[in-house]
């Protein structure tokens, strides 16, 4: 089946893709806030009493009550409750470390029971009752790219290093402070282990205990497959790397990668649908399905042959963000 174009109601830059529990797509633009529900859009934009912290939607995370969290290039915070928008943190009302930065959000992330977490280039934020703001020591004070969370820590990675933020009730404190070039994505993956990628290589930390190298190579994106394996891949080795759970050697396997069709050093996105095909992005929208390589491009259909980030939806739906557009993919 060819792929569809899907035309966004105000804009052609996407930023950040997000499936939500209830089934829609959201999806954040240069223009704000987008969410499609079967063939319709709807449209959503700034309230008009903060238009300061307003900008694009960079950073996404669905609520399991319809609404989504929001992260502007503003600096602001929002939430859509599925009914209207409130700003949790702008600019002129958020921690004091943060006032007038308008620096963009980098990542969200809710751990539940009203704590949420904001990162920017200025440190990381916490909100319960009020903000806190924590800052990395000086051989670390680089933008934070990345949050990951499990149980009674927060990682943190920025373009200088990791950080573990340990959790005691209302309490943090910094457990770990390690310096890793050019942390580029966080995950945890099914036993609540923690993955770093990063341009020094991959660490990973089991539940409870410190990261350790797994990778000597430059991985710049992750993905969790549904049956709980971890994909890899970079722009300076052409395969792409598998991790089983289990012990020993055989957890990890290698994919060479069809350099023809994607080559290595245009890769941006991978995921992996629910039938476990794996699907890249980056020199168009590429396929791997019982052992062929396939592509699809602007003669299939797709908006554009730039492809920034890929989504699949439960219902198997591929999703990607082009430079020219939205398209969606039914295999």
């Amino acid at each position: 089946m060819a792929t569809r174009a899907l035309p966004l109601p105000f804009t052609r830059t996407t930023f950040a893709l997000a499936s939500a529990p209830d089934g829609r797509l959201w999806v954040g633009t240069e223009g704000g806030l987008a969410a499609l529900d079967g063939e319709t859009w709807q449209s959503f934009y700034a309230p008009a009493r903060a238009p300061e912290w307003w900008g694009s939607a960079t950073v996404l995370w669905p609520r399991a009550d319809g609404g989504v969290l929001l992260g502007t290039s503003g600096g602001g915070v929002g939430i859509y409750t599925g009914h209207d928008f409130e700003g949790v943190m702008r600019p002129s009302e958020g921690p004091a470390e943060w006032a007038g930065a308008f620096l963009p959000v980098t990542a969200l992330l809710f751990r539940g029971e009203g704590e949420l977490w904001a990162t920017s280039a200025a440190g990381a934020a916490r909100l319960t009752e009020a903000w806190e703001v924590f800052v990395p020591d000086a051989t670390l004070a680089a933008e934070t790219t990345g949050l990951a969370a499990t149980a009674g820590r927060l990682w943190l990675g920025t373009a200088a290093g990791w950080i573990a933020v340990e959790l005691t009730g209302d309490a943090c404190r910094y457990a770990a402070v390690e310096p890793l070039a050019g942390v580029a994505a966080l995950l945890t993956d099914q036993q609540d282990a923690v993955w770093l990628a990063a341009a020094d290589g991959v660490l990973r930390a089991p539940a409870g205990g410190a990261p350790s190298p797994v990778l000597d190579s430059t991985m710049l994106v992750m993905t969790l497959s549904p049956n709980g394996e971890v994909w890899l891949g970079g722009q300076r080795q052409p395969w792409l790397m598998r991790y089983r759970p289990g012990d020993g050697e055989d957890s990890w396997s290698r994919l060479p990668l069809d350099m023809s069709l994607m080559p290595a050093q245009s890769l941006t996105a991978l995921a992996v649908a629910p039938d476990l095909d794996l699907w890249l992005g980056g020199d168009g929208l590429v396929r791997f399905r019982g052992g062929v390589w396939s592509k699809l491009t602007t003669a299939d259909g797709l908006a554009d042959n730039r492809v920034d980030h890929v989504l699949v939806t439960p219902d198997g739906a591929v999703w990607a963000a082009t430079a020219g557009g939205l398209s969606r993919y039914r295999p």
